[in-house]
């Protein structure tokens, strides 16, 4: 996974920064203090060390994660490495969609804006893939996307048939 691999980097770079930024050194040497080939740092270079660490540990999971479902187990659904980042697209589509199309008193725009809203929420969140099938109950995230796609599609539909027309009479 591309996305994946530049956002392990970036974190790898950041920590070899904080690294070389905290390296012990002696007054009468500028190259690192060594303890049997391991540079010994300070207790705050170590501190600072071990803040960045909780702060990416989540973050890297959550990418490590991504990379590890093999299969869906649905005959004809693929695993998407994308899937969760197309889910968030596709409800965005939709509801912008539903803005420019839909009344704002329509029940079909007000429901599905606020289903859409609580899953956005979760899938913008840094649990991994697993965890926020979990917490949505809908399946995996490439059920998710291909649910999402026919979303919009009826909701092309419904905007035609105007729908909210009709109970108004």
């Amino acid at each position: 996974n591309n996305t994946a691999t530049t956002f392990s980097q970036s974190y790898l770079i950041t920590f070899v920064r904080l690294l070389v930024a905290h390296r012990p050194t002696t007054a009468n040497s500028p190259s690192p203090v060594c303890v049997s080939g391991i540079p010994k740092f300070s207790k705050s270079a170590m501190s600072a060390i071990a803040r960045f660490a909780r702060r990416a540990a989540p973050s890297l999971n959550a990418c490590l994660a991504r990379q590890a479902k093999a299969t869906t187990g649905i005959v004809g659904l693929d695993v998407d490495p994308n899937a969760r980042l197309e889910v968030q697209a596709q409800y965005n589509r939709t509801l912008k969609f539903l803005e420019q199309s839909f009344p704002e008193n329509s029940a079909y725009r007000t429901n599905l804006e606020k289903l859409y809203a609580h899953r956005l929420k979760v899938l913008s969140s840094d649990a991994a893939d697993e965890d926020v099938e979990v917490q949505l109950g809908f399946g995996q995230l490439e059920e998710m996307r291909n649910a999402a796609i026919r979303e919009f599609q009826l909701a092309q539909m419904m905007s035609e048939w105007k729908p909210w027309q009709a109970s108004n009479q």
